[in-house]
């Protein structure tokens, strides 16, 4: 028993070295820095998807428990659910995968249980220890699992472009207004992203931070008449 048990720690720990090998290889390849704005923030996702691994028993790294988590240590400084969906969902996937690996090398071997055993089981029979902690452990993925859905409706929602005018085509007559510079708007806002601008951005919004000068430029007139369209103004 000692034997399998130690196997099982070793086989683990390689898990888990192999989720933190994965990590680097996505900076590498998209070329981000570990001591840029992006690669302090991939770091804190990293440290806490592992701390869910190592947690006993472990805990599924779903994008809502690694905000949870992060923000217990580190605050607002935490990426938002949404900034991790948008910008960061491979870092995310590698640790959710990493999780499914480590509950497959630590889960015990069990029988099928027979849909009479889960009568009795609700009844208040118990099941063998390893059958009922293979229940408990699939009903906590499930309940993760509806709790990264409802997030992901909330998302998916609240992104949806509202209905066009013309009911004949909904959601698409404003976005092919000859005169709508969405080019101008992509551009501001992936220089708002990646820092070029003098702003800072939090949970709460956009910042203009100090060295931006008394008077500093928000946006492009361009990119402001892009708005208000959008909003039906003019």
């Amino acid at each position: 028993m000692a034997s399998s048990g130690g196997a099982i720690v070793r086989l683990g720990k390689a898990v888990i070295e192999e989720a933190r090998t994965k990590c680097r290889k996505l900076m590498e390849e998209r070329s981000i820095a570990e001591t840029g704005r992006k690669g302090t923030t991939i770091t804190r996702i990293v440290e806490v998807g592992e701390r869910c691994l190592t947690l006993r028993p472990p805990l599924r790294p779903s994008v809502p428990t690694l905000v949870e988590m992060g923000r217990l240590t580190y605050g607002d400084a935490f990426p938002a659910g949404q900034t991790i969906y948008n910008h960061y969902a491979a870092w995310a996937n590698v640790w959710m995968s990493a999780y499914d690996d480590l509950v497959s090398v630590q889960a015990p071997k069990t029988r099928v249980v027979e849909r009479h055993e889960l009568e009795e089981f609700r009844e208040g029979d118990r099941l063998d220890v390893g059958t009922a902690e293979r229940l408990n452990l699939m009903n906590r993925r499930i309940r993760d699992q509806a709790a990264e859905i409802r997030t992901l409706r909330s998302f998916i929602s609240s992104n949806i472009p509202a209905p066009d005018i013309d009911p004949k085509t909904p959601g698409t007559a404003l976005l092919a207004q000859p005169d709508l510079d969405l080019d101008a708007l992509r551009q501001w806002l992936a220089a708002v992203d990646d820092g070029s601008l003098r702003f800072t951005v939090d949970d709460l919004g956009v910042s203009v931070t100090r060295g931006a000068g008394p008077t500093p430029r928000i946006m492009p007139i361009r990119v402001l008449a892009v708005l208000r369209k959008v909003a039906g103004g003019r």
